[in-house]
């Protein structure tokens, strides 16, 4: 996203607009008690949202812009999904694998005056176009006062007919989340004229030496699951060494025996599950393991994918090519992703 607003000089652009630029996660926090399944003790956010949004709320107007994508975790990412970004990073990975339920935490606090939807174009196998074939023109714009329901006809516009955290938020009356009983402007048939099909789910079109094993019992798409996307963003960006990552629960032991790694076990079922098992054929066959004992540590598992299958950092400079970003400045902010703390002088 900062390489994106730092591309295209958005900085300028909002200033010229008569807006404030702000990146959220720089601002100060104050905690607040969000009584939330998941929020359930007092969470830090920006200190300007509490003011505006919550503390002087009648004095403000909160208009939500998101765009309409796919998303291999929730489903989709629009109006409740977009809320996301009101937590700090090390909030949103906090229980990230029940994020649909701290999705409707947030709405209970946190609810738009105003939701506009960019549809222009929407992407496939969400959230990250990492193919330009991922990508679809719908050429709409959509808006409306209830989330719930814009979230609701934006699921069926894209062939989604269930999203979790939507249908939640609409069983707790937050919003309207059954079609038939939303007020369509300027047809109430614009859902069948402009429906296209659109999946949630990972296309996998990695190379033979690249292999994910799921656990026959499930896995949760929220959390470890994520090691599909990592995978296929690696593979894309440079010929990479051989991998095998495992997800979920109940392995075939059989399978694993017959496979020579370096493997990554991603998540603390597959960890608690196969450690003992992976320990073992560490002294005996001297295989390189990696675990990653959390439901959901990207950071991690993008850094032991890099380190096994020797993707070059300069590969992961994908702004430097595709944006025309500087070596220099490409840095900086991946410096600051990383911990660094680089802020950017708009």
């Amino acid at each position: 996203t900062r390489l994106v607003f730092q591309h295209e000089n958005l900085a300028r652009k909002i200033r010229k607009a008569g807006a404030v630029p702000l990146f959220l996660d720089e601002q100060k926090s104050v905690e607040i008690d969000f009584k939330g399944t998941i929020l359930r003790n007092a969470v830090p956010v920006p200190k300007i949202l509490y003011g505006n949004l919550i503390k002087n709320r009648q004095e403000n107007t909160y208009i939500n812009i998101p765009r309409l994508k796919t998303h291999i975790m929730t489903g989709i990412t629009v109006c409740l999904k977009n809320q996301y970004g009101i937590l700090y990073d090390r909030e949103k990975v906090y229980e990230h694998h029940r994020i649909n339920e701290k999705i409707v935490d947030l709405l209970r606090v946190f609810q738009p005056d105003f939701n506009i939807v960019d549809a222009t174009s929407v992407v496939d196998h969400g959230p990250i176009a990492i193919f330009d074939d991922w990508i679809k023109p719908l050429g709409l714009l959509l808006a409306g006062r209830d989330p719930v329901a814009v979230d609701s006809v934006c699921s069926r516009l894209i062939g989604l007919k269930r999203v979790k955290h939507v249908d939640m938020a609409a069983t707790e009356g937050l919003g309207v989340g059954k079609l038939e009983n939303i007020e369509l402007l300027p047809s109430p048939d614009i859902v069948e004229r402009h429906q296209i099909q659109l999946s949630d789910e990972i296309v996998p079109k990695l190379p033979k030496h690249l292999i994910i094993i799921r656990g026959r019992d499930g896995f949760c798409k929220e959390g470890c699951g994520y090691l599909d996307s990592v995978f296929l963003l690696m593979s894309s960006l440079s010929e990479v060494n051989s991998c095998i990552g495992i997800y979920g629960k109940k392995h075939n032991i059989l399978e694993l025996d017959r496979l020579q790694g370096p493997f990554i076990v991603n998540g603390r079922c597959a960890v608690t599950e196969l450690k003992e098992y992976f320990e073992n054929r560490k002294r005996k066959d001297k295989i390189k393991v990696y675990y990653i004992d959390d439901h959901f540590d990207v950071a991690s598992l993008i850094a032991f994918s890099r380190k096994i299958m020797r993707v070059p950092r300069g590969s992961l400079a994908y702004g430097v090519t595709r944006l025309g970003l500087p070596q220099h400045l490409f840095q900086r902010i991946v410096a600051g992703l990383h911990g660094a703390r680089y802020i950017i002088k708009y």
